[in-house]
Parts: structure tokens; C-alpha cells; sequence
């Protein structure tokens, strides 16, 4: 494994180069420690993962590093970084951001890795699901379905967190903030907009029922899809018979697309499908022989 130099290691994290939608396994690079599964032990490896360009980042918690892992030639590069890595971000302008649950706190550092601010996170936020950045702001999802902005002090007071707090998941700016709700087979998307006018107050909410055509035992909101819509994942079926697809629903909450979803893999990510900028969904799924790749585009 090569440290690579800040310029080139820059250009492999930022680089926006068209990825084709299908199948490809990114082989465990050397260096980064995978053990499958035996009759005794479960399998062991990274601890997150995130896509980037056609390849991905891992991190590697037996070294304390970040590692690049390029879908072709490329070297793989590594960088070093305190404590542990839950939830990856990169920003908008290359930095990178990320969850620290072991320590408590948000890390904030420049592309060659070196950490500018550690925020910390406030007592009893610890089901913390992912970072994104929202007109270059951060903000932090909790397996709530709850939206904090983070703070721009590292050690700001408890109010300082939540009187941001959205319910519903924050994506974009133009987008109202949204929590999907099972009851009885059926769901719901809870869509919630900051209240207009000088009145402070609640977000306003908008229920739409989900036209699915058969019950559906979960969800999971994964980002916006284009034209409205949102990329979901769902559990449909019974729970005999339960299998979880990829699926868009427009926005009157009609099924516009869905796909078969592979099964998990053999290590626990915090994220497995990401939702990329130009409306797509990348999956990366780590399974023995490698992190299995798979793009989806709306038809």
C-alpha cells in the first residue's frame, strides 16, 4: 500500500468520471486486512465504506486509515486518520467530514486527510446514520429520521444542536425534510417544510400514502430521485417471504421504478446504497472476493 502525494491523492477522491451502470468487484486491496466468515468467527474487514468516482473508499480500523480503492490501475492510496471512521462524507469543494462514534465527535479535515475541527457530538446522539451537506452546511441523520446541523463551534452547547433539529431527513435545500412511517403493511412519507412568514413554528407536514402493489414491512429513505420523486429502500412481502428491492416512488407516492436488492453482504456498513449527485444510486456490497459495485438509474 503507497501513500500517495496530496496533488494525486486529490485527484483520485475528486474525480468525476462516468461509472457504467451494471456489476464490477473492486478486489480487497493488499494491505487491508479481510477474513471471511469461518464456523467459528463471522467475517471481518473494514468497518465503512463510501463510492468514489468508479471506485470506493474504505476504512480500514486496524490501521487507522482511509483507503482508496481505484476500479482500475490507479495505485491503491491510503490515508491515516485518528480513532474511527462510521459515516464518510466528502464535501462539495474535496474536503472530507466523518463520524467518530467511538471518541464522540464529527471530524473535519482537508483531502490529504490532515483534521482542521473535531466537533462534539452531544450526549445520547449515538444512533447516528450518515453526514450530507446541505448548501455547504453539514448536517447529521440519526437512525431517528431526525436532521441536526452541525455546529460551527467544536464545542457548541446542546441548544446549539437542536434548535436546528428537522424532523425528517434534510437532503437539499429545495426539498422538504422526509421520514417514511410503516404501520399494518403500509407506508407513508412524512414530508415536513420550515413554516413560511415571520411566525416562527413547527415545519408544516404532508402525509402521502405509498401505492405499492403489495404490503410492504419497511422503508428506508434513501435521497431524492429526480423529477420529484425519492429513492427508497423497501421491505415487501410477508414476513415468511420478505425481499428487499431498490425503488422510486414519484411525487404523488406512486411506484415508478423497483429492483431486486442483493443481500447485504458479509460485513456490517453503516450505508450500503448511496444516491448520488446525478440522481443515481450506487450499491457496494462486500462479499469475500471483493466490494461488489452496482449502479441503478431510473429507466
Amino acid at each position: 500500500m503507497t501513500y500517495l502525494p496530496i496533488v494525486v491523492l486529490t485527484l483520485l477522491l475528486s474525480a468525476a468520471r462516468a461509472a457504467s451502470t451494471g456489476e464490477q468487484v473492486l478486489a480487497w486491496p493488499a494491505g487491508v486486512t479481510y477474513r471471511a466468515a469461518g464456523p467459528d468467527h463471522t467475517a471481518s474487514g473494514p468497518g465503512a465504506a463510501l463510492p468514489v468516482g468508479p471506485g470506493a473508499w474504505l476504512f480500514d480500523a486496524g490501521a487507522h486509515a482511509l483507503v482508496a480503492v481505484p476500479a482500475d490501475d490507479e495505485p491503491v492510496a491510503s490515508l491515516p486518520v485518528p480513532g474511527f471512521v462510521h459515516a464518510l462524507l466528502v464535501r462539495a469543494e474535496g474536503d472530507l467530514a466523518w463520524v467518530d462514534l467511538a471518541r464522540g465527535v464529527i471530524v473535519l479535515a482537508r483531502p490529504d486527510g490532515a483534521v482542521t475541527r473535531e466537533v462534539r457530538l452531544p450526549a445520547g446522539v449515538t444512533r447516528v446514520r450518515r453526514l450530507v451537506e446541505v448548501d455547504g452546511r453539514l448536517w447529521l441523520h440519526t437512525a431517528w429520521q431526525e436532521s441536526l446541523a452541525v455546529p460551527e463551534t467544536s464545542q457548541a452547547p446542546l441548544r446549539a444542536w437542536f434548535q436546528s433539529r428537522r424532523e425528517g431527513l434534510l437532503f437539499a435545500a429545495d426539498r422538504p425534510a422526509v421520514q417514511v412511517l410503516a404501520t399494518a403493511g403500509r407506508l407513508e412519507l412524512l414530508l415536513g417544510r420550515p413554516p413560511q412568514g415571520p411566525t416562527a413554528g413547527k415545519d408544516a407536514l404532508t402525509r402521502l400514502t405509498l401505492t405499492l402493489p403489495e404490503p410492504a414491512l419497511a422503508g428506508e429513505v434513501l435521497g431524492p430521485a429526480p423529477q420529484g420523486g425519492w429513492w427508497l429502500r423497501l421491505t415487501l412481502g410477508t414476513r415468511a417471504a420478505a425481499r428487499d428491492v431498490l425503488a422510486v416512488v414519484d411525487a404523488d407516492g406512486a411506484l415508478a421504478w423497483q429492483a431486486p436488492l442483493p443481500a447485504r453482504g458479509t460485513l456490517s456498513w453503516p450505508d450500503t446504497l448511496f444516491v448520488t449527485g446525478d440522481g443515481g444510486v450506487i450499491g457496494l456490497t462486500p462479499t469475500d472476493a471483493g466490494i461488489v459495485r452496482r449502479e441503478w438509474r431510473r429507466p
